[in-house]
């Protein structure tokens, strides 16, 4: 009953507090603290408010994670390596003199361990939820102590301080609040309802924007913008190179529209989903968006794999039309990988890991592992199928395709293992104190930004190498005139047709004997062989009797010559 009506109280007062980040707090040891960074401490402020119905005293404070050493005090001449820190002034603290009178039930700070050149950030105070009366005999200790002995001076009357409590925001940083349940003891005049705290409330991280987000998600809302825009820059280039070769569009490229088109209608839904948070908080049209998410990233998981898949067997490009049995299996898997997808992020929503069982775990997980692995393995086993199709085939021009694809999925696994063993080193770390106040800023990016980023660096690059052109269409479904050595003989024919010729005033000559341009005339030429014959017989005979008189007129002229030398002599 009392855990019921705690919950109740931190959601009303939750309710009530709507322009800034919430995290509730009470006397529970899982939300006696609360944590949250800054960004920027220009008019931010930190305010602790606590709910009516608590009682008792609470030690409060305050601090940037930097000086967090300063919180607690060693008993002096103590083994560090034995005796643990006291954090909260108490009567057994007060006789170690680790603290003073006037500092009863609050945080105890070490002021040698702050920095002289830097204003401590830490702040603290007891708060009582009614009039407290203690006396010499009155024993204030910390509620997880296990023994404490003495008391206080003097009998005195403290009254209430119940909050709120407000905290000006000195510089950008990691701040959390700190909150310990203080037990009194040894006085009759304190009663069972004061001696032992009861408390719940809410801690508000105020920043210049009044968000209602964690400051480590705030990047999102940018990041998330910036892809919209981004993506719909990229859709409207590549709508551009399409509206150029509308005639001549393959069917993977309308595939290609439509995912473009989808990804900006999920940033959108992403973006959307922060912005809420931002404005609203977390309630039930947020869990919506956050489902709806969740299911668009399934969809374009799914829909990327059956495309990459089928293009891999050769849709397309290779082959205008895959086989209905193979058809039916892609299909089969897509919508498997979906669904399974579908099942696994609302599931990641509604349940927690602490509280899942082990079968509702393999049912989320497992499922979707299997079908992503299966369509993994396929597509690079397709690949390679047909990167050695078209090896045999001699086809240069989409040999070079696929193994450019081939080169791109591999690259992108290479990154998403180096990503993943960085992030699993990275968290491996978590649960150390400082894991979280070292990591807030750029938590976000190594658990979404970065698959986002390689996400649409995989889905461009793909693009460029099928991106609409005359060039494209046109080999898309021909086949190349394979040429290699082992073909020469069947082409030496053709390749001596293609030689052109041109006259001159001397006669014909050859000429381009290496011209690698090969026109249609020339083709055809070849085929003519009755009237190439003949005219080349007359060419030659013409050329022949040409020769004849011409060496017959050289020659008389040198016996003219020769005779008219003789004559002379």
């Amino acid at each position: 009953m009392k855990t019921i009506s705690l919950i109740l109280a931190t959601t009303l007062l939750l309710a009530s507090f709507s322009s800034a980040y919430t995290v509730p707090i009470s006397d529970a040891d899982d939300f006696r603290q609360a944590c949250s960074g800054i960004w920027d401490s220009k008019n931010a402020e930190i305010s602790v408010y606590f709910d009516q119905s608590s009682s008792g005293q609470a030690a409060v404070g305050i601090w940037e994670w930097s000086d967090v050493d300063a919180l607690g005090k060693f008993p002096p001449n103590a083994d560090t390596s034995i005796i643990a820190k006291s954090y909260v002034c108490t009567t057994s603290a007060l006789q170690s003199q680790l603290c003073e009178q006037s500092e009863l039930g609050k945080f105890i700070v070490d002021k040698s361990k702050l920095p002289e050149d830097k204003e401590t950030s830490i702040w603290t105070a007891a708060a009582r939820f009614s009039d407290i009366q203690v006396g010499q005999s009155t024993t204030i200790s910390d509620s997880d102590a296990e023994e404490d002995f003495g008391g206080v001076e003097r009998r005195d009357l403290y009254k209430a301080n119940k909050g709120p409590f407000h905290y000006d925001v000195p510089r950008p940083g990691f701040y959390c609040v700190g909150s310990v349940p203080i037990t009194l003891s040894g006085l009759s005049a304190v009663d069972e309802k004061n001696s032992h705290a009861s408390f719940s409330g809410i801690v508000t991280f105020n920043d210049a924007k009044k968000s209602q987000l964690p400051a480590a998600d705030i990047p999102k809302l940018t990041f998330y913008l910036v892809m919209v825009f981004v993506y719909i820059g990229t859709g409207m280039l590549w709508a551009y190179m399409c509206y150029q070769h509308r005639g001549q569009l393959l069917m993977v490229q309308h595939l290609i529209s439509g995912l473009i088109a989808f990804l900006v209608a999920e940033m959108l839904v992403n973006w959307g989903y922060y912005k809420h948070l931002d404005k609203s908080g977390n309630n039930g049209v947020a869990t919506f968006l956050l489902c709806l998410c969740a299911t668009f990233a399934a969809v374009r998981s799914a829909a990327s794999l059956g495309l990459v898949l089928s293009v891999s067997l050769g849709w397309a490009v290779v082959k205008p039309s895959l086989d209905r049995s193979l058809m039916k299996k892609i299909i089969a898997l897509v919508t498997a990988h979906a669904l399974f997808g579908i099942v696994n992020a609302i599931g990641t929503v509604i349940i927690s890991f602490e509280d899942a069982s082990i079968v509702s775990l393999i049912c989320i997980i497992i499922p979707l592992a299997v079908t992503q692995s299966i369509g993994l393995l396929w597509t690079i086993y397709a690949l390679q199928f047909t990167i050695k199709q078209l090896e045999s085939k001699h086809q240069q021009f989409k040999l070079k395709m696929y193994r450019n694809v081939y080169r791109i999925l591999i690259a992108a696994q290479m990154i998403i293992i180096f990503f993943f063993g960085f992030a699993t080193f990275t968290f491996s770390s978590r649960l150390e104190e400082n894991y979280e106040p070292n990591h807030w800023k750029s938590r976000w990016f190594l658990i979404d930004g970065w698959t986002t980023l390689l996400y649409y660096v995989v889905l461009v690059s793909l693009s460029y190498l099928w991106k609409p052109s005359s060039h494209h269409s046109r080999l898309a479904l021909s086949e190349e005139i394979a040429v290699n050595e082992e073909d020469v003989e069947e082409y030496e024919i053709a390749e001596r047709g293609y030689n052109h010729q041109t006259q001159n005033s001397q006669g014909y000559t050859n000429v381009n004997t290496n011209d690698e341009y090969h026109t249609e005339e020339t083709v055809f030429a070849i085929e003519d062989d009755d009237d190439n014959d003949h005219d080349h017989d007359n060419n030659e005979y013409s050329h022949s009797h040409k020769k004849s008189d011409e060496l017959d007129r050289q020659a008389r002229e040198r016996e003219e010559l020769l005779g008219k030398t003789d004559k002379n002599d």
